[in-house]
């Protein structure tokens, strides 16, 4: 480079140094202006938490989820600045692991589109009963289950009490109608599920039912009243299954679906990745030093 030239070159390189140095201490002190925190030389503004409190909350707890906010920001930040100080730039390279990253989010969108677009999702009750006959001994009920009917009711209304009892037997518990119809006119809550089953265990997080053994006691009770305060649990139970047996296909339908599906889009992938490398193949888009 001629020294004529670099004469001529030098003041452009000056003024764009200074420009550069302006913009610099221009956005700084306007962080500096609209901050709410800072660690170092990183900033917090107003702008960053302007949106994190719900609309309608009240101001104690604003002012309490903003501080809250700010304080995880500043030991975010003391411990990533922290980390910057004691990783070499090698260490902090990541830009391998970011292409894999990108690489793996690019095939993996691409795939989810050819389910969306080309999977067959009908699932026969053929298919779903043959699958489980094949794999039956995989179906461990590792919970009690029941289908049960239940009533909660006015403790005081001795009329529907003598009538949900007389639903409740067994020679009347198959007129569903009038067991639907009774529910949504008589009861301040029911659960009907004589065609599904039910947990157990969910069952006792809502009808106060004491056991210390739920086997035995669905083995010993068809059907119970529980009191609570002014009102009574009118139970009877229609069917039940106790854990560690097999559990039953209607208990299993669901999750049968599911794992079918799951292999035909397993199957669907491997398919299209094989047919892309055989093309490919053939076209010699690929070589192996």
């Amino acid at each position: 480079m001629s020294q004529t030239y670099f004469r001529l070159l030098l003041p452009v390189m000056l003024m764009a140094l200074l420009l550069t140095s302006c913009n610099y201490l221009k956005n700084k002190f306007a962080n500096q202006n609209d901050a709410v925190a800072r660690v170092n030389n990183a900033y917090l503004s107003r702008s960053e938490i302007k949106d994190i409190v719900p609309k309608d909350t009240p101001t104690r707890d604003s002012l309490a989820i903003v501080s809250n906010y700010i304080n995880n920001w500043i030991r975010n930040q003391l411990i990533f600045q922290h980390a910057e100080k004691k990783l070499t730039d090698e260490q902090q390279d990541f830009s391998r692991q970011m292409e894999e990253y990108r690489k793996s989010l690019v095939v993996y969108t691409f795939e989810q589109k050819l389910i969306e677009q080309t999977l067959d999702t009908v699932v026969t009750e053929s298919q779903i009963e043959t699958y489980y006959d094949e794999n039956k001994s995989n179906f461990e009920l590792r919970e009690n289950i029941v289908k049960v009917i239940a009533f909660k009711m006015s403790s005081d209304s001795a009329k529907a009490l003598k009538l949900a009892r007389s639903l409740l037997k067994p020679d009347s518990i198959t007129d569903f109608d009038a067991l639907e119809r009774f529910s949504l006119n008589r009861t301040q809550q029911y659960i009907i599920s004589y065609d599904s089953w039910y947990l157990f265990s969910d069952l006792l997080k809502i009808i106060p039912i004491t056991t210390y053994n739920e086997s035995l006691y669905l083995e010993n009770h068809n059907s119970v009243e529980v009191p609570a305060n002014n009102s009574v649990y009118m139970i009877r139970f229609y069917d039940f299954r106790i854990k560690n047996g097999v559990s039953p296909l209607s208990f299993e339908r669901n999750n049968i679906k599911n794992i079918l599906l799951n292999r035909r889009k397993v199957e669907l992938i491997n398919k299209m990745r094989d047919d892309l490398y055989q093309k490919a193949d053939k076209k010699n888009e690929f070589e192996i030093y």
